[in-house]
């Protein structure tokens, strides 16, 4: 289990059995930032296919039923065999594994019988799966597991177990700046106001956006807080491999950021204040902050 380990490695979304294939292959201790689920070729994303998918996808979660039944199945044998074959790649490589649970790991749960079934067969003492808040502490860090939900979060109890003395990190899915049509920003946003009564330096790591590169940036209103999001992909064109990890030092509290394709150490770049105010992923940016790539 992570709770006896010295060094964690802490990844991203893996949208790509191959990028979860890698990750497996070079770390032993994970926790994944979420989004293991909605696994999908990245041919997908850069043809037609991906209009057919996103109709889907709408179709699935507001019950629309006007999606033609061929593109719901296709949809479904889709994403049902990828949800299985990502947890039978992490069950077979025996390494421990924390999901964080994200958004595309919930919507795979609510839509498919079988994926939820896949789920909770598996979990156990090397695989689990983070579906509420909790808090842990390893040597001389504290770790604030904060899955995906669509409601506030409760942290009425879990404030009183803080440990000024440890070095306090927020693992979660999603960033914490709003968006006017994301209110679970708000909810995350909520959670690290509060726990900054409570600590003087918190250290807050998200998955969600899938950038082309590592990034490290600052929210107005959390003076406390320092922001990191970890590369995962490889082009802003679709979901690649070339995952960067961040390996925390439970004994120190130190991090430092990993190629996943090198094993050479990599840095976080400042985030472009712009990318604040994407209402979708930051891949879909350039170096220059442009927007040649924009997803249909």
């Amino acid at each position: 289990m992570i709770s006896d380990n010295s060094s964690l490695d802490i990844v991203g979304d893996t949208h790509n059995i191959d990028s979860l294939k890698s990750i497996l292959s070079k770390c032993d201790n994970i926790i994944s930032l979420g989004d293991i689920g909605a696994a999908v070729p990245k041919e997908i994303f850069l043809n037609e296919q991906l209009k057919r998918y996103r109709a889907a996808w709408k179709a699935y979660s507001k019950k629309d039923s006007s999606v033609d039944k061929n593109d719901l199945e296709w949809f479904r044998n889709l994403n049902v065999s990828s949800w299985s074959t990502q947890i039978d790649n992490i069950i077979d490589s025996g390494k421990d594994f924390v999901l964080i649970r994200g958004n595309s790991d919930l919507a795979m749960i609510d839509f498919f019988p079988e994926c939820k079934d896949k789920l909770i067969r598996n979990i156990n003492n090397n695989f689990q799966f983070i579906d509420k808040v909790d808090l842990i502490t390893i040597n001389n860090v504290q770790i604030l597991f904060m899955p995906f939900q669509k409601i506030e979060y409760d942290i009425s109890e879990i404030v009183k177990k803080i440990v000024a003395s440890k070095k306090l990190f927020v693992l979660t899915h999603c960033p914490a700046f709003s968006s006017a049509r994301k209110e679970y920003y708000i909810h995350v946003f909520n959670v690290l106001k509060e726990l900054s009564k409570h600590h003087d330096k918190i250290i807050f790591i998200h998955g969600h956006m899938h950038p082309s590169n590592s990034y490290s940036y600052d929210i107005d209103g959390l003076p406390k807080v320092k922001f990191y999001c970890p590369k995962a992909e490889e082009t802003f064109e679709g979901f690649g491999i070339n995952n960067h990890i961040i390996r925390l030092n439970t004994l120190s509290g130190e991090f430092k950021l990993i190629d996943s394709v090198t094993g050479k150490e990599s840095k976080f770049r400042p985030l472009p204040e712009k990318y604040k105010y994407n209402e979708d992923h930051w891949n879909e940016f350039d170096e220059n902050g442009n927007n040649p790539n924009k997803r249909v």
